[in-house]
């Protein structure tokens, strides 16, 4: 049977942010946010609600007596924020309340600056304990702490991220964060292309969050700083499967709309070389599973207005 191409690289791409800046919704309008795309046509690009393990209790309160009957479970990536036995013990005594309401599906784990330091082996593992204690079946992503010494920071913990997986027998992966509230918080693409090529060179998958809100590299004139795509971030995790070198990888991230890749129902074509939909298919299921956006209209009427949408019923 044949597969169009741009329905693997944009099926449940996007996790829906709503409650972070800059839309910074009150949990009342992200809900109403959330339960809105999922009712709509392009619900397939849509995944998981994120929400603050700090604010789960509030998430509890106002989806419960607002669920309908046969409303399909809320699937759920928390952000252990704060102290991390908290923040799981939170999220169990939640999920326990709520049962097949919402279910626990990733957990995103912002690992302190000073885990970039001297083999940090015994509290990393503590942590990863923690997180996976949440669920047998959910997937913990590590925000790594963006240091003056990116490399060196890579190089120690994407390694420890793979051996903790093989330990434990299940997937953990890494968090990339690629904009904020300030230009300093923008990692350069040759900083984007290494953590990719990291995580690939050790077969660990990886999530992304802020400021992918457009399709292509683009200047944010409220800051002047250039901003990620999501499009750049697709053709990079696969470029970086198929072994492509490190300058292909860097130029993928620098592409913007005005010369933008061929995307087409066969693939993506970056330069000559064609990322086809088996390597789609095995960079969205093991790679890059999908981004963080606190806004899903601007994603999606992007790829519309760029006719990058595949036709037809989903």
């Amino acid at each position: 049977m044949f597969v169009d191409a741009r329905r693997i690289l944009f099926e449940g791409l996007i996790d829906y942010a709503g409650l972070f800046p800059p839309a910074s919704l009150t949990m009342d309008a992200a809900v109403a946010e959330y339960r809105a795309i999922r009712g709509s046509p392009d619900s397939w690009m849509a995944a998981r609600f994120i929400a603050p393990a700090s604010r789960l209790v509030e998430l509890a309160s106002v989806l419960a007596p607002t669920m309908t009957k046969g409303e399909p479970t809320w699937p759920i990536a928390v952000i252990l924020d704060g102290d991390v036995g908290a923040a799981v013990a939170a999220t169990q005594m939640v999920s326990a309340e709520m049962g097949s309401a919402l279910q626990f599906v990733f957990a995103e784990v912002p690992l302190p600056a000073e885990f970039a330091g001297p083999s940090p082996t015994g509290e990393f593992s503590a942590i990863v304990d923690a997180a996976c204690a949440i669920s047998p079946s959910i997937v913990p992503f590590f925000e790594i702490p963006r240091t003056e010494d990116w490399r060196a920071t890579l190089d120690l913990l994407l390694p420890m991220i793979a051996g903790a997986a093989t330990t434990r027998r299940r997937l953990l992966g890494a968090k990339l964060r690629t904009g904020g509230v300030t230009r300093e918080a923008f990692p350069t693409s040759e900083e984007v292309a290494d953590f990719i090529l990291g995580c690939s060179a050790n077969g660990v998958p990886f999530k992304a969050t802020a400021g992918l809100h457009h399709p292509y590299r683009h200047t944010w004139n409220e800051l002047d700083v250039d901003r990620h795509g999501f499009m750049n971030l697709l053709a990079a995790a696969a470029l970086a499967d198929v072994g492509a070198p490190r300058d292909a990888i860097v130029g993928a991230l620098d592409v913007t709309d005005d010369d933008a890749f061929a995307v087409g129902m066969s693939g993506i074509t970056v330069g000559d070389i064609l990322l086809d939909v088996p390597t789609l298919q095995r960079i969205r299921t093991t790679r890059f599973p999908s981004y963080g956006s606190c806004s899903f209209d601007e994603p999606t009427d992007d790829l519309r207005a760029l006719d990058l949408l595949p036709k037809g019923p989903t």
